[in-house]
């Protein structure tokens, strides 16, 4: 191999580090079985969501992985491979693929990684089956206005300084409750 292509390789290399370090998550997927327009309707639907789809050589893929310290994905890099980095949204990547997985019947995920972690497929699984973000968001200030709310009946009805509920064991009222009557 010459010089110049072993450079133009390295180059490669560098850009692939560069994604996955700069991504949020990513996603390996196997793309095996995709015809022209299945494949183009699936860039786009990636493209939409923010999400950068490459094909990429497994070998220059674990090359860069490995450079970064991650031996994990070594396994998974055989066969037809292409990678979704997401770079604005961490579960995009994972929600398109559900997506366009179950129009083709075709594609499988491999693996993926998110914020610098390595998921299996269950993980994948998991990020595509959330709710978006902005329903996650309600849903956590709503909880916190139910603690708020809470909290003050707690005290209401009896709670001490620290909002805890405290049983009156009946010495306030001048009887004793032990004794059965």
């Amino acid at each position: 191999m010459s010089e110049a292509a072993k450079q133009q390789k390295m180059l490669v290399v560098d850009e692939i580090k560069n994604k996955i370090s700069s991504s949020k998550s990513l996603v390996i997927v196997d793309y095996k079985g995709l015809n022209v327009a299945e494949d183009t309707e699936l860039r786009s639907a990636f493209r939409k969501s923010g999400v950068e789809y490459k094909v990429l050589k497994n070998r220059l893929v674990k090359i860069a992985f490995n450079e970064m310290g991650y031996s994990d994905f070594d396994a998974y890099l055989e066969g037809p491979t292409a990678i979704a980095f997401g770079m604005e949204d961490a579960v995009a990547p994972a929600k398109v693929l559900k997506e366009q997985m179950e129009k083709t019947k075709k594609m499988a995920v491999k693996c993926g990684m998110l914020e610098g972690q390595f998921i299996d497929v269950d993980g994948i699984k998991f990020l595509s089956e959330l709710p978006p973000k902005e329903v996650l968001v309600s849903y956590f200030r709503s909880c916190e206005s139910i603690k708020r709310y809470c909290g003050k009946t707690i005290k209401l009805i009896g709670g001490n300084k620290n909002g805890r509920y405290q049983q009156d064991d009946g010495r306030n009222q001048g009887h004793d409750r032990s004794r059965a009557e």
